[in-house]
């Protein structure tokens, strides 16, 4: 076995793989071995960022993921969170307990706290020995729910490090460049939509408890016919691009079809690059919606028929207008399409440049002390 430490890293949704992604990097080093197990979305994250990713079964057992653990020698288990069914997390959280080896997970946004760790019955029978969350509301709301809070440690959200490089960049021309590969013409309004699978995660039944009251599928259909109404109105040509989730289908919303507005499907591009690109961007609750709002976009969130409370930080602190009302949509897109100047300057609740990624690091590191490694005996988190 290769001296040094060990960490072993476990993921499957896209959203926390992009958290966990800068901390591989930050983990790099001559004495920190990684050893990365993937399922879904994650794998190939992953392997963007240069990282050697094993695939795992989804059908693996506990057993399975002790074996992995054991077979790598490792000294920590780092982990993302998933709400897919799957949730190979929780298994590998369990087998590291019962083979002695620490945990930490890393969240990626203000929602599904509890679901994230619980069984079938809703107790938190998969919470790790630590958990690196996004700031102080975040261990405000999860204390309220009965997380022990010595097991949360604020460390900011390692995917947002990467943001204020971003929108330093923007300025380099491949905005123009973007708009163009879509045709989009002098005078004609960008609008990107950033989508997510809310049918599959919460089911059509929007009178379900818990359920946000609405689906992507409402929300895409509201919004067409919406910017079809200000295209008529305003005589202003109006270009709709959808981007799927990661974890929808590439014919996801393809059905969708205007006779007075431009409207396409496409995964093509950088997120980001699309967000800088466009003149306004629309989402639900997603992090898409919320990295365009540390990046300066033009934003609004649409959230017709909205029954449960409002989970971004961009929505509390108004940096992002709320749209849960019908007879709103319209007249939100038409304010948001018309105006002029810098877009709202972000919410105060979402740090950039926190080193976050390098927070991580040091707790992962921190945790592998426990296992018995003397080199790393000097690493606090």
């Amino acid at each position: 076995m290769t001296p040094g430490i060990h960490v072993a890293v476990i993921g499957g949704d896209p959203g926390g793989a992009e958290a966990v992604a800068p901390v591989l990097g930050a983990l790099q080093s001559p004495d920190v071995t990684l050893h990365a197990f993937g399922y879904r979305q994650a794998s190939a994250i992953w392997q963007s960022r240069g990282v050697d990713v094993r695939s795992v079964e989804e059908a693996a057992t506990v057993g399975d993921c002790a074996a992995l653990l054991r077979g790598c020698g490792a000294d920590v288990l780092l982990l993302s969170t998933s709400s897919n069914g799957i949730d190979l997390e929780k298994k590998f959280v369990q087998a590291a307990r019962e083979l002695g080896v620490p945990s930490v997970a890393v969240l990626d946004l203000w929602t599904n706290y509890r679901c994230r760790f619980a069984d079938a019955s809703g107790a938190m029978a998969f919470l790790p020995d630590r958990v690196a969350i996004m700031d102080e509301r975040a261990r405000e709301e999860m204390a309220a729910l009965d997380f022990p809070l010595e097991r949360l440690v604020v460390t900011g959200q390692p995917a947002f490090d990467e943001l204020a490089a971003w929108k330093r960049q923007a300025g380099i021309g491949f905005r123009a460049a973007i708009r163009e590969s879509f045709g989009v013409q002098a005078g004609e309004r960008f609008v990107v939509f950033g989508s997510q699978p809310l049918a599959a995660i919460y089911g059509d039944d929007t009178s379900r408890p818990g359920h946000p009251g609405y689906t992507e599928a409402v929300v895409v259909e509201r919004l067409a016919a919406a910017l079809e109404v200000v295209a008529r109105e305003s005589s202003v040509g109006i270009f709709l691009l959808i981007r799927p989730h990661p974890r929808e289908s590439a014919q996801a919303h393809a059905a969708v079809k205007s006779d007075a507005i431009r409207i396409a499907v496409s995964s093509d591009h950088h997120r980001r690059e699309l967000m800088l690109s466009a003149d306004l961007v629309v989402g639900m609750t997603s992090a898409f919606l919320l990295e365009a709002v540390v990046l300066g976009c033009r934003t609004l969130s649409l959230q017709p028929g909205l029954r449960t409370r409002e989970c971004l930080p961009t929505n509390l602190f108004g940096a992002t207008p709320v749209v849960s009302d019908d007879a709103e949509i319209v007249p939100a897109l038409r304010r948001a399409l018309s105006a002029t100047g810098p877009a709202a300057s972000g919410a105060p609740a979402i740090p950039q440049d926190s080193r976050a990624a390098e927070k991580v690091a040091a707790l992962v590191r921190s945790l592998a002390c426990t296992a018995g490694q003397p080199q790393c005996a000097s690493h606090t988190a």
